[in-house]
């Protein structure tokens, strides 16, 4: 179990260092969820959570782009007309759609961005 997670360690490394984030992030947890499916054991799940925790404050204390990221996410509405508008009218199609949505081909995705890359569901 070691050997396999100092490769992912160091998978995971690469990818930080080439800033790609949100790869390492889904790779963490693809990892996580095949050790806790490989051993069944709730310490290791624990301590892999634990580990990816560190390794989330340590990216967001160590690069301005995340907190910048963070901080449009935690208030939108405060940078609606700029850095936050995709996310503001990702939620403008989602609240249109309701409980149920609009129905298949009824919505609107002429009014998200970039509608292909985010807000699926939108």
């Amino acid at each position: 179990l070691i050997e396999p997670g100092i490769i992912v360690l160091l998978s995971i490394g690469f990818m930080v260092l080439q800033r790609d984030l949100g790869s390492a992030m889904i790779f963490s947890f693809i990892a996580i969820a095949m050790i806790f499916a490989a051993t069944s054991k709730v310490k290791y799940l624990l301590a892999s959570f634990g580990v990816a925790s560190v390794g989330a404050i340590a990216s967001y204390a160590l690069f301005p782009h995340i907190r910048r990221r963070v901080m449009i996410w935690r208030k939108p509405w405060e940078y609606a007309s700029n850095e936050s508008y995709q996310i503001v009218q990702g939620l403008y199609a989602m609240a249109s759609g309701g409980l149920f949505g609009q129905g298949l081909g009824n919505g609107s995705p002429e009014y998200i961005p970039v509608r292909e890359s985010d807000y699926i569901f939108a």
